[in-house]
């Protein structure tokens, strides 16, 4: 049985050479935006990636591979949540990043779900941006 450190490593790897190129959505954490089941398309991380509120990243925890928003960016850590979570992560110090959220495929009704809840919030930019695109950015 591999220890954190080593699954840490392995996850790091596949993720810097492109053999790992998505996650898949396990759980409902991050509703509305991310769906169960759902693949998300990522980029590695590295320390010129700008960590700002708002993003959404990949990182290693409990020996759990979890997809979750920045809400708070410290200088050595960020502080995650899911958007559907009613607590934060913790600290997340940036060795433990894997990689950034970049896109997620979607379709129909998926599209249409989000157009109606970023209506719902006044954002009408976000909501007519999902409804025109074949593919949207987190």
């Amino acid at each position: 049985m591999m220890n954190e450190n080593s699954q840490l490593q392995l996850l790091r790897n596949l993720i810097n050479n492109q053999t790992m190129k998505y996650v898949t959505v396990v759980g409902k954490s991050m509703l509305p935006i991310l769906i169960p089941n759902e693949k998300v398309y990522i980029s590695p991380y590295n320390i010129n990636i700008d960590l700002s509120i708002g993003k959404i990243i990949i990182f290693f925890k409990d020996n759990k591979l979890i997809i979750h928003r920045i809400i708070k960016v410290g200088k050595e850590y960020v502080i995650t949540k899911g958007d559907n979570s009613p607590c934060d992560d913790g600290i997340i110090f940036k060795n433990m990043i894997l990689a950034v959220a970049d896109y997620r495929k979607v379709n129909l009704i998926d599209r249409l779900n989000l157009f109606i809840y970023y209506l719902k919030k006044h954002k009408l930019k976000k909501a007519f941006s999902i409804i025109t695109y074949g593919k949207y950015n987190i």
